[in-house]
């Protein structure tokens, strides 16, 4: 969308946003670099290990991908390793040439990505193919790049299943697993098959227009992935019209490196003669044939009996049962609220919400029931996003922090309730920790911690597991290996020993009376299985596939079974004997490609390495030459152009925008850079600009404005919320001048008459609103703003003005909301001060923006009200508070046929009461009453640009300042993304 309003727009763009930010980077890291052919890597210091990886793999993946994809590079592409989030992801942008990013976290078991032999292999193809893909242009779009610089990508504009899907068949079609044979994949579409959910009429059915939006049921954000990959799979088998298909993959990038951005149908016709609707309808009768045969052949052996036992409209993932069998634990996800823990009374049906919980998936109560002991991802130093250990009180409803920073997640007890043991990740592998656990007044305490297990380097492990005799259970997959083996290790002596290793994956191990049970996808769908003998037995039999087995006091088996709302957690019947062992389920996936298997050697040392410096990746990224050209009829004609850069760490940011104004015959220009490096965040703006050309009555002046101001602000980032201090400090020099002449004219205030106004801002910002799944509009939390500013004139009248805003949302059943809105804007300045410099144009006499916040009486909106006079009253204080209710009316979540790139998400309705309030320097006071309503409804057109349509009605009451009736239609641009 970047890219569009570079494109399109006619005038000055703002500049982009930090992209440090964007890519949640730590300004704090220490980097160090190195080249390869293709590439160049910046990394962490301490994490060679796992750059040396991924460049063996990204220059394998160039071998392979680039004859495919067609399209060479122009240079190193840069690939930056960070580590500053457990929560294990990457992504890649062409746009601006930052290249990829890379999180050194491996993904927990019941991630998509943890299905594959080598996740760091998977993770580099997976973003190799995006940047392969996206990057080209060519023809007249190779044009508009040399004008704009590197923010023209017409293939970004694809849908993200196009986008997804192509990444995931690669990352597929080159390792031996890959998500395209992924059971969890195959237990979705196989749970869509049997409850009716693909392409069908239930509302909430997957169809191929659903996949141009964000489709807000399960599996949610993972759809563009696993229906994306199908898609382009079906393509990779028809050599009806193409010999090659993968090949056909390359001339559909290529050709669209040239085309107006969606229209994707004609460029598949012209290289398949066919549309993406014939293959999905390919993909529909296929499945359908093929999950139906599988569903049949589960039953045949006699589908398990369950019974639900927590259930959520989107996922409930994990359990375990306190000692005293009164409480289940467990992780929900839901349409309605965020992931949270849950805690549910198995005797009265009561669900308790203890905690917002993301990730980590392991619990444990204390032996007192007291307790539940859980991981969640929380804030450190702002920057960082790593996963400890809480423990919840369940009777005085308080939370306990047990770490701080340890990267800890699935803490498991011990039977006896004195070891307490956790998963934790170091550069990139994962590892079993442990410490002593005790209950103390103060509540729960862990002692000093200790290392249990150390796997081979960037292994996978599972939540790991208590057994009676005090060794600890997990899963491990070593990097490289398409099997998970079960194993166990004793946490005093360091001691461990495999238990089951039989070449299928075998994860979630669990002990119930020295009997060992876990899940395995041996029979092609995941099944608890019991180990016997050294050997896997099969004792359950479900359609879809399980996760995470555990049990009751009394024995029951507990399990998760995947749905089309995700997993659910339900009570499994035992087997009254044991179950076939053969073959249910088999995948539809490309062969491997041999090539694509085994990585060539690629001798790299870090000795040739050295420290990052960002001045070689500060040259401009994209550049606007002629922003705007502007016919003015009484400003004359302009140019204005902007560069605009920042280097490949995110830690320095700039923009250098300058313009010529032919009738005053003066040059603008201008410096803003921002710096990251130290804790807080400095701003630095420079500028000199013409404004106010000719909009005097007499069309004879223009005012000229010199300026140097520093900002200084310290974020501060929580998991959910946001609190930003800020203070500036500036220096304006104001002028206004005659046109012809450039002579000054004398105005009689003294921010035109000094040679210098100094001045100071402070500011307060804290949000912590946020939204669900289904939500229009935050659903909860608040908004509050605080900023000041005054300009000083030593000796005499200074100008002062600040502004104190306030937004309250509260959430009512099924999506409704209550905003409340408060602000208070005050100034200083007086009546009696002659205001001719700034009537030049037009504006109220308390209007202006001081760097980047609006204290601005004109600025503020207050509704039914259009010619308010403002000018009459010189208001120096003025209060606005207003109540909106919201509601929805109708959701659609669905586009128009097949892949037209415009997507309707739902309808709300809202009616508001408002009231403005001013106090006025001519001893005035005045209430304004207004009220009204109207509903929306919200889209997403060109597949990235969120717009909203408004029908709205308001009605002012006091028709003697300007009170009117008021019927409008508005459409409303959201964030671009």
């Amino acid at each position: 969308a970047i890219a569009a309003s570079l494109m399109f727009s006619g005038c000055a763009i703002p500049p982009p946003p930090s992209y440090l930010e964007t890519a949640d980077l730590s300004p704090y890291t220490q980097y160090q670099t190195f080249d390869t052919e293709h590439f160049r890597f910046i990394y962490p210091e301490g994490y060679f290990a796992f750059t040396e990886k991924a460049a063996i793999h990204y220059e394998h993946a160039h071998t392979i991908l680039q004859p495919i994809l067609k399209w060479q590079p122009r240079g190193r592409t840069t690939i930056l390793i960070t580590d500053n989030s457990d929560s294990a992801n990457g992504f890649t942008m062409p746009l601006f040439r930052v290249g990829m990013v890379l999180i050194a976290t491996p993904p927990e078991t019941w991630f998509s990505t943890a299905y594959t032999e080598d996740w760091i292999k998977l993770l580099v193809f997976h973003e190799y193919v995006h940047f392969l893909n996206i990057d080209p242009t060519s023809d007249w779009m190779e044009g508009l790049r040399l004008v704009f610089g590197d923010a023209v990508r017409p293939n970004g504009f694809w849908p993200p299943w196009m986008l997804e899907g192509l990444a995931v068949y690669f990352e597929t079609r080159t390792s031996n697993l890959g998500r395209g044979r992924s059971p969890y994949y195959e237990g979705i579409l196989r749970a869509f098959v049997n409850e009716g959910k693909l392409n069908s009429s239930s509302p909430e059915a997957m169809t191929l227009d659903r996949l141009n939006g964000d489709y807000p049921w399960f599996p949610g954000g993972e759809s563009p992935y696993l229906f994306g990959y199908h898609l382009w799979e079906q393509l990779s088998r028809d050599r009806n019209f193409h010999a090659d298909p993968e090949r056909a993959m390359g001339d559909l990038s290529m050709n669209s490196s040239s085309r107006v951005p969606y229209f994707i149908e004609g460029n598949l016709e012209k290289v398949m003669h066919k549309n993406w609707s014939d293959y999905w309808y390919s993909f529909l009768n296929e499945s359908r044939l093929r999950f139906q045969k599988e569903i049949d052949a589960v039953k045949s052996q006699g589908e398990t009996p369950h019974e639900v036992v927590a259930a959520s409209d989107y996922q409930a993932l994990g359990g375990t049962f306190s000692p005293d069998g009164n409480w289940l634990a467990y992780t929900e996800s839901s349409l309605d609220d965020r992931t949270r823990l849950i805690v549910k009374n198995i005797k009265t049906g009561e669900k308790k919400r203890l905690d917002e919980k993301i990730l980590g998936v392991g619990l444990a109560f204390t032996a007192d029931s007291r307790y539940v002991i859980y991981s969640a991802l929380v804030r450190e130093h702002s920057y960082d996003l790593f996963s400890d250990l809480f423990a919840y009180d369940l009777i005085e409803d308080t939370t306990h922090q047990l770490t701080h920073g340890k990267r800890a997640k699935d803490p498991v007890l011990s039977q006896n309730g004195t070891q307490l043991a956790w998963l934790s990740v170091e550069r990139g592998t994962a590892k079993i920790e442990a410490a002593d656990f005790s209950l103390t007044q103060e509540g729960p305490s862990i002692g000093p911690i200790k290392s249990a297990f150390v796997p081979k380097p960037f292994s996978i492990l599972s939540s790991p597991r208590f057994s009676g005799s005090g060794e600890i259970l997990f899963s491990n997959q070593e990097l490289g290996s398409k099997e998970s083996f079960i194993q166990a290790v004793n946490p005093q002596s360091g001691t461990s020993r495999i238990l089951l290793r039989n070449g299928f994956m075998n994860r979630n191990p669990v002990e119930w009376k020295q009997r060992i049970f876990f899940v395995s996808n041996e029979t092609g769908i995941e099944n608890i299985h019991e180990l016997k003998n050294g050997k896997s037995e099969r004792i359950t039999n479900v359609i879809t596939g399980t996760a995470f087995p555990f049990f009751s006091p009394n024995g029951e088996l507990y399990g998760d079974l995947l749905t089309s709302q995700g997993y659910q957690i339900v009570k499994f019947t035992w087997p009254s004997g044991p179950l076939n062992s053969g073959k249910l389920a088999s995948f539809q996936a490309p062969e491997p490609l041999e090539i694509a298997l085994n990585s060539p050697l690629l001798t790299l040392s870090e000795s040739n390495s050295t420290s990052y410096s960002p001045w070689a990746s500060l040259t401009p990224r994209a550049w606007s030459p002629i922003a705007a050209l502007n016919f003015g009829s009484q400003s004359g004609t302009s140019i204005q152009g902007a560069v605009y850069g920042f280097d490949s760490t995110g830690k320095h940011q700039y923009e250098l925008f300058g313009g010529y104004h032919f009738l005053p015959k003066t040059v603008d220009g201008g410096l803003n850079y921002t710096l990251y490096s130290f804790r807080p965040v400095i701003d630095l703006s420079m500028s000199s600009m013409t404004t106010n050309i000719g909009s005097d009555l007499a069309g004879s002046l223009y005012r000229r404005t010199h300026e140097v101001s520093v900002r200084f602000s310290y974020p501060l980032f929580w998991a959910r919320s946001t609190l930003t201090p800020s203070v500036a400090v500036f220096n304006r020099w104001n002028r206004v001048r005659e046109l012809g002449t450039d002579a000054t004219v004398s105005v009689p205030d003294f921010q035109f008459t000094n040679a210098f106004v100094p001045g100071f801002g402070a500011g307060l910002r804290f949000t912590n609103a946020r939204s669900t799944r289904l939500g229009f509009m935050p659903e909860m939390g608040e908004d509050v703003s605080l900023v000041g500013e005054n300009r000083f004139n030593p000796g005499n009248d200074s100008i002062a003005k600040y502004l104190a805003s306030w937004k309250h949302y509260f959430g009512f059943g099924e999506h409704s909301v209550l905003r409340s809105k408060t602000q208070w804007f005050g100034t200083t300045r007086s009546p009696e001060t002659p205001l001719t410099s700034t009537d030049l144009a037009g504006k109220n006499p308390n209007d202006s923006t001081d760097r980047g916040e609006t204290l601005s009486l004109s600025q503020t909106t207050f509704r039914g009200y259009s010619d308010f006079p403002t000018s009459d009253l010189h208001p120096r204080q003025f209060g606005i508070g207003a109540l909106d209710f919201h509601f929805p009316i109708s959701k659609s979540f669905s586009g128009l046929d097949g892949t037209k790139p415009v997507f309707w998400s739902q309808i709300h309705g809202f009616v508001f009461s408002e009231a403005l309030y001013l106090r006025s320097l001519r001893g005035t006071d005045v209430v304004l009453p207004s009220f009204g309503g109207g509903f929306s409804l919200d889209t997403t057109l060109l597949l990235r640009v969120p717009m909203r349509f408004n029908v709205e009605f308001q009605h002012g009451t006091r028709k003697d300042f300007g009170g009117a009736s008021i019927f409008f239609l508005s459409v409303e641009p959201g964030a671009l993304i």
